[in-house]
């Protein structure tokens, strides 16, 4: 991590080791809370609350003075990101036209990978 000794991280991996899963354990709680409040809140409310978590986890993912801040807003991050990987295929598969349906549910799973691709190309040029 750069922020390493920013932080006074020097010495601690477990914090370290907290900053980076922090968003995968958030986002393994909002996937499978996201269910109940699409059930009850509907598609488009649980994404514009998705949409202030985010802005939320980058406020503080900016402010961080310490490290217990940035494991926080990342773990929120994370909650959003979950969120939003349940709740968008299934608001775009409901909102799209009946003959386009597979074409456009399909859209959001193939940019998700595209992107893991991309950043495994960017991360061997470095």
């Amino acid at each position: 991590l750069y922020l390493t000794p920013a932080l006074g991280l020097s010495s601690r991996p477990l914090k370290i080791g907290l900053i980076v899963t922090a968003c995968t354990f958030g986002a393994i709680l909002g996937s499978v809370i996201t269910p109940r409040i699409l059930t009850r809140q509907g598609r488009v409310p649980t994404l514009q609350i998705s949409s202030v978590l985010f802005m939320l986890s980058a406020g503080l993912s900016g402010y961080s003075p310490t490290a217990n801040y940035l494991i926080c807003a990342r773990f929120i991050a994370g909650i959003a990101m979950g969120a939003v990987s349940t709740a968008v295929p299934l608001y775009v598969s409901e909102t799209s036209p009946k003959e386009e349906r597979g074409r456009y549910a399909t859209f959001p799973q193939f940019m998700i990978s595209s992107g893991i691709l991309v950043s495994y190309a960017v991360d061997l040029c470095i």
